[in-house]
């Protein structure tokens, strides 16, 4: 459903990046390998971008390191991969003034949130 356009103030190919990083993780740690949801809201006077799996999800100890450069969860893990994704998804985030927020969906996955502040027209206080 929408109501309209919203417009964040981005450098398109980081944007672009961040959101590909996204998708990417949610289609690999899947449990069937295919099964993800993307969403995108207004939240105030942000965009709430939504990226959801049904994989093995992040233990809540864990997230912060595995948002930290080369942050590998699983070091015997045999697939490619430097641990780069989701920090570079923060990094972009940072950089645009807003933050990536990791939680667990029951009964197993995880939901990534990039949190992106909206572009206000001047002498206008209705986001756009």
């Amino acid at each position: 459903r929408s109501e309209g356009s919203i417009s964040v103030f981005a450098h398109r190919d980081m944007l672009l990046r961040a959101l590909s990083n996204l998708v990417d993780n949610a289609l690999k740690y899947a449990s069937s390998g295919n099964c993800i949801q993307l969403g995108a809201i207004l939240s105030g006077n942000l965009v709430r971008v939504t990226v959801a799996d049904d994989g093995p999800g992040i233990p809540e100890a864990r997230r912060q390191e595995a948002l930290q450069r080369f942050g590998r969860l699983d070091k015997a893990r045999t697939s490619s991969g430097a641990g780069l994704g989701l920090s570079l998804v923060q990094t972009i985030a940072q950089l645009h003034g807003g933050e990536v927020q990791l939680d667990a969906i029951s009964p197993h996955g995880l939901l990534v949130t990039l949190l992106l502040p909206i572009l206000r027209q001047e002498n206008d206080s209705q986001p756009r």
